[in-house]
């Protein structure tokens, strides 16, 4: 997803209404006996921690995020995986997982730099981030 689009419409509102309408139609058509998993992936998160904090600017503003993640609830998305942050944080509305995964570069806060690996099962979805050593 481009969350640009979703957290900033007004530079492209065309757009991020298409993107919306392709989003709508996807969930819909998606049979849940499909698949093993709903995964969605974008660089900024909709929340950090809660789905109820406040906006700011590593998170997507709260109407936007409400729209989005009623969609995903209604859909049965079980994980949305981010950046933006540059630090790991975790956060659930419902069934919905929000992971924020910290960069390969330049990370702001304790998290050293690594990367996420997800692994995918017909009954599980597990991640762990994997910090990267020092040459």
């Amino acid at each position: 997803m481009n969350s640009q689009l979703i957290d900033a419409p007004g530079g492209a509102p065309l757009e991020a209404d298409r993107q919306l309408a392709w989003l709508r139609e996807e969930l819909r058509r998606t049979n849940p006996s499909d698949a093993t998993r709903l995964l969605i992936f974008q660089h900024q998160p909709y929340f950090l921690a809660s789905p109820d904090e406040g906006d700011e600017y590593f998170n997507i503003r709260g109407e936007s995020r409400a729209v989005y993640l009623e969609l995903f609830r209604e859909a049965g998305v079980d994980a949305v995986f981010a950046g933006h942050y540059h630090r790991n944080a975790y956060g659930r509305d419902g069934d919905v997982e929000m992971i924020t995964t910290g960069p390969v570069g330049r990370p702001l806060g304790d998290d050293p730099s690594g990367l996420r690996i997800v692994k995918i099962g017909r009954a599980s979805l597990e991640h762990e981030y994997l910090r990267l050593r020092a040459p």
